[in-house]
C-alpha cells in the first residue's frame, strides 16, 4: 500500500502528511478528535491507535486434553494478552500453574474459579528489555556449557525456557528499532534455546559438552558484542573446520548449530 507525502505550512518550515487507510480508521473507530501512536522502528513509521485493545483468546480445556499446556505457550508466545480456560479438570489446572510459572514471564492467573481460570500479562513490556535479555540467554548457554552439576544444568536450562519464550513475545508485540532483523534475532533466540535443550539433554547419556564447545560459545558472544569482519573469519575458520570432524554425537550436533548461529550473527552484525 502506498501513499503520496503532502506538504503542509511555509516552505521552509513545512511539515509532511499522509493519509490513513479507511478501513483501518473505521476498524478502530478513529475520528479527528482521537489521537494515535506513532513510534520509529528502523526505516519504519508505526501508527498505532492510543489505548488499543488487548489480545484476548477463550481455550477449551476439554478439546485440548493433551495440548492445553502446550497452546498456552503459543499463545503467549503469539503475545495473547489475556487467556480464558473453561472446562478444565484438575490434573489440567495444575499443568496450567506450573506452566505459567516456569515458562511464562509476566502472565499471572488472577482468576481461578471452578468453571474458568483467567490468566493474564501484567508485566509492562519494554522494547529495551530485549537486548538485555538475549544477553542472559548467551551467558546461560555459556554457563550452562561449564557446569558440570547435573542439578544447576537443569535450573539453568528452565531459566532459559522462560527467557527465550520472553524474547518471542517482545519481538512479536513490540518489534526492534532494527525492523528488518527480527526474523534473525528470533531465530538467533530459538536457537540458543535449542542448544540448550541438547545440553540439558546430554545429561540422560551421562555426558557434558566438551571444552571446545564452550570455547566456540564463547567466541560467539564475544563476536556478538564486539564485531568485526576480521574476528568472523578467524571463528568461521576455527568452527567451520570442527563442523563435521567426527568426534561425538552431541558435541559435533552442537557444534554445527553454533556454526549456524555464527551466520546469524553476521547477518545482524555484519
Amino acid at each position: 500500500m502506498q501513499r503520496k507525502l503532502t506538504t503542509q505550512g511555509p516552505k521552509e518550515r513545512s511539515s509532511y502528511t499522509i493519509t490513513l487507510p479507511i478501513e483501518w480508521v473505521k476498524k478502530y473507530g478513529l475520528e479527528k478528535s482521537r489521537q494515535v501512536d506513532l513510534s520509529i522502528t528502523g526505516s519504519a513509521l508505526v501508527i498505532k491507535p492510543e489505548g488499543i485493545e488487548k489480545t484476548k483468546a477463550t481455550v477449551d480445556a476439554k478439546i485440548l486434553r493433551h495440548s492445553l499446556t502446550r497452546v498456552l505457550q503459543i499463545l503467549y508466545k503469539k503475545g495473547v494478552d489475556e487467556i480464558k480456560i473453561i472446562n478444565a479438570d484438575t490434573k489440567q489446572t495444575s499443568e496450567v500453574y506450573d506452566v505459567i510459572s516456569n515458562r511464562c514471564i509476566g502472565y499471572e492467573i488472577i482468576e481461578h474459579k471452578k468453571e474458568y481460570l483467567i490468566i493474564k500479562d501484567i508485566a509492562k513490556e519494554a522494547s529495551e528489555n530485549f537486548e538485555t535479555l538475549l544477553r542472559r540467554c548467551f551467558l546461560l548457554i555459556i554457563e550452562m556449557s561449564r557446569e558440570q552439576d547435573k542439578e544447576l544444568i537443569k535450573k539453568y536450562d528452565q531459566n532459559l525456557n522462560k527467557l527465550h519464550a520472553y524474547c518471542l513475545r517482545l519481538l512479536i508485540k513490540q518489534g526492534h528499532k532494527d525492523y528488518e532483523l527480527v526474523t534473525l534475532y528470533s531465530k538467533l533466540c530459538s536457537l540458543l534455546e535449542n542448544i540448550g535443550d541438547d545440553i540439558n539433554y546430554m545429561l540422560l547419556f551421562n555426558k557434558t559438552p566438551n571444552k571446545k564447545i564452550q570455547e566456540y560459545l564463547e567466541k560467539c558472544y564475544d563476536l556478538y558484542y564486539s564485531f568485526t569482519p576480521q574476528k568472523f573469519d578467524e571463528v568461521q575458520k576455527l568452527i567451520g573446520a570442527q563442523r563435521y570432524a567426527k568426534t561425538e554425537y552431541f558435541n559435533d550436533l552442537i557444534t554445527r548449530k553454533i556454526n549456524t548461529m555464527l551466520g546469524m550473527i553476521y547477518g545482524i552484525r555484519g
